[in-house]
């Protein structure tokens, strides 16, 4: 890695921790709602920099941001890292096969409906052990969309008047 990158790739990791500690502390309108802000950053390093990088920021992210906020190792940091990976994933997936035509909007969307759906099944499977947790579906189908678009609204004019800086 050359020192630019990796400079670039710490001040990424800090902002993602910024902004999930944030998302942490503010009033929510529904109790698992959350914005994803942190995730714009996921977006803008995996444009510029690549999958492994990208990967690398969520998992500082998601590590030292539970640590901050006291969830480390508990039910809510296993459905943040569940769901952390899994729209990682696809968000990766769908990059290296399908970007263009899906766009850094698209890609977001994605990634909040993996990672919704992700933490239903896994709350599903492992905390209430019952499918009927299912039955939020729609409504998390609907946040996922929501969330999505304002996330990849705000990487996507992120990524327009920083994109300069990382070439």
């Amino acid at each position: 890695m050359r020192n630019k990158e990796i400079v670039y790739l710490s001040l990424f990791s800090a902002v993602a921790l910024i902004l999930y500690i944030f998302e942490a502390v503010i009033p929510k309108p529904l109790p698992w709602l959350k914005f994803g802000f942190a995730n714009l950053v996921t977006l803008i390093v995996l444009i510029n920099f690549g999958w492994k990088q990208a990967l690398g920021v969520t998992l500082i992210r998601i590590f030292a941001g539970s640590t901050f906020v006291g969830t480390l190792f508990t039910p809510a940091f296993i459905l943040s890292l569940c769901g952390g990976l899994m729209a990682f994933a696809f968000m990766a997936l769908c990059f290296r096969f399908f970007y263009p035509p899906f766009s850094i909007i698209g890609l977001s969307i994605i990634g909040a409906t993996a990672h919704n759906l992700t933490q239903l099944i896994v709350a599903s499977l492992i905390f209430v052990k019952s499918f009927e947790l299912l039955y939020l579906l729609p409504v998390f189908s609907v946040t996922s969309l929501l969330m999505g678009t304002f996330t990849g609204f705000a990487a996507y004019s992120f990524q327009n008047r920083f994109a300069k800086l990382f070439r």
